[in-house]
């Protein structure tokens, strides 16, 4: 099995972030809170920037499925605007708390028109809020797809079984990798085609998010966060 698992580790291991980079940036700045961005604005042109109280975070702008670490902020309420060109502003109210991340992934959701209209797309932002510590290595899968809900599966090296849950839109489904580390596969449910392929080094959390890129097809992405995490 390992042998499959290697085949495909190259192309989609390079989005995730390292637990060890991460926890360790967030460990050097206790006073402060921290936000990750995940950015899978598909509509539009151009990059996509991201304005906290106004403040541009990143001039210029992050590009289609990039993502960030833990950017450091002061505990407090901002707001966060995500903008870009052909896309209608999205904004949201933050809650950052000392010593927690809370990630934000931006999608763009198509908004009803008049009949005869051209289409249109708004930014829209889903927040997952750190619930708890978890123990040994766990998966959340989380979706901003426009389909309802998707099924797929999951293979894991550890645990040398193959498991098919589903996901629904703007849920989250958490899963429990074993205690061990091994390769982890998530694939579609036809089995035909990969969606992501890591191997957990870390006990925590890992987080895999489903978008859809601008022809509509799914596609993922995967990171590591230290605790359990949930959509609100």
């Amino acid at each position: 099995m390992r042998t499959i698992f290697r085949r495909w580790m190259a192309p989609l291991c390079a989005l995730m972030v390292t637990a060890g980079n991460t926890q360790a940036q967030e460990d050097e700045i206790p006073d402060f809170g921290f936000i990750r961005l995940v950015n899978v604005v598909a509509a539009g042109q151009g990059n996509t920037t991201y304005h906290l109280d106004g403040r541009n975070l990143y001039p210029k702008g992050y590009k289609f499925a990039q993502r960030t670490g833990g950017v450091a902020i002061k505990p407090g309420s901002p707001t966060l605007e995500v903008k870009k060109e052909g896309v209608e502003t999205g904004k949201t109210k933050l809650d950052v708390v000392k010593s927690q991340t809370t990630t934000l992934i931006a999608f763009s959701e198509k908004l009803e028109v008049e009949e005869g209209e051209p289409p249109a797309w708004k930014a829209k932002i889903l927040k997952l809020k750190q619930k708890e510590v978890e123990k040994g290595f766990r998966l959340t899968v989380v979706s901003v797809c426009i389909q309802e809900e998707i099924p797929f599966m999951i293979a894991t090296a550890a645990r040398k079984v193959v498991e098919k849950p589903s996901v629904k839109r703007f849920r989250t489904t958490s899963l429990d990798l074993g205690n061990s580390r091994g390769d982890v596969e998530i694939r579609m449910s036809d089995a035909k085609t990969q969606l992501c392929l890591f191997t957990p080094d870390t006990p925590g959390n890992y987080v895999v998010v489903f978008y859809n890129d601008a022809e509509g097809g799914i596609k993922a992405m995967s990171f590591f966060d230290p605790n359990f995490v949930v959509a609100g």
